[in-house]
């Protein structure tokens, strides 16, 4: 069995790049709020437990090729890649049981698109208190 740290903050580092679809590509100004919930919407839609509280990232628009689509039709459509190092705090009110099946879905599937190929992964950062 995994094992998590409740001690909050919940932290979370981004191991591997993540890909947000281009839907959430967007320049406009928001408030923290706002900010915050189009993070939750485009990499955590499915958490109803743990409360995404702060967001520390790079991101960079990226568009690739597949071959697969024959010459000249080559172009991906275009997505955002979150860069690796990215983190994701959170706050837990209670249900520390749900809690602990998010961050299991969170860690072993991966945020985002393609994580079947390696895009997305997380782990827990474990934060020790000086004595």
């Amino acid at each position: 069995p995994i094992l998590y740290s409740f001690d909050l903050p919940i932290k979370l580092i981004l191991i591997s790049e993540a890909m947000i679809a281009s839907e959430h590509i967007d320049s406009e100004p928001v408030s923290d709020n706002e900010y915050i919930n189009k993070w939750k919407s485009a990499l955590f839609p499915d958490i109803k437990i743990l409360k995404l509280v702060n967001v520390q990232a790079e991101l960079d628009i990226y568009r690739g090729y597949d071959t697969t689509k024959g010459w000249g039709k080559a172009f991906k459509e275009p997505c955002l890649i979150v860069g690796k190092g990215a983190t994701f705090e959170f706050e837990l009110n209670s249900y520390k049981t749900e809690a602990e099946k998010e961050l299991t879905n969170l860690i072993t599937n991966g945020i985002g698109l393609e994580t079947n190929n390696g895009y997305g992964k997380l782990k827990q950062i474990i934060q020790k208190w000086p004595k």
